[in-house]
């Protein structure tokens, strides 16, 4: 499962913290943006309990792409 945005992008200073709880991003350009810094957190540990792995791309000024990888069963 992958999610993609067009937002601003997270620099990549601050990729290494963003699946940490409250990792929020600390440049300036996104001072004015609120959120709990909790959504890649959960996102992890849900991936995680599913027994898959989470990981994350961005590029500042372009946007964010999230992967989820797992097995699913039916």
């Amino acid at each position: 499962m992958t999610v993609t945005d067009t937002g601003l992008g997270i620099p990549d200073k601050d990729l290494p913290s963003r699946f940490k709880l409250l990792g929020k991003t600390s440049s300036n350009h996104n001072r004015n943006k609120t959120g709990t810094g909790l959504g890649l957190t959960i996102c992890k540990k849900l991936c995680e309990k599913l027994g898959g792995k989470i990981s994350l791309k961005s590029k500042e000024g372009v946007g964010t792409k999230v992967t989820c990888e797992f097995l699913c069963f039916y």
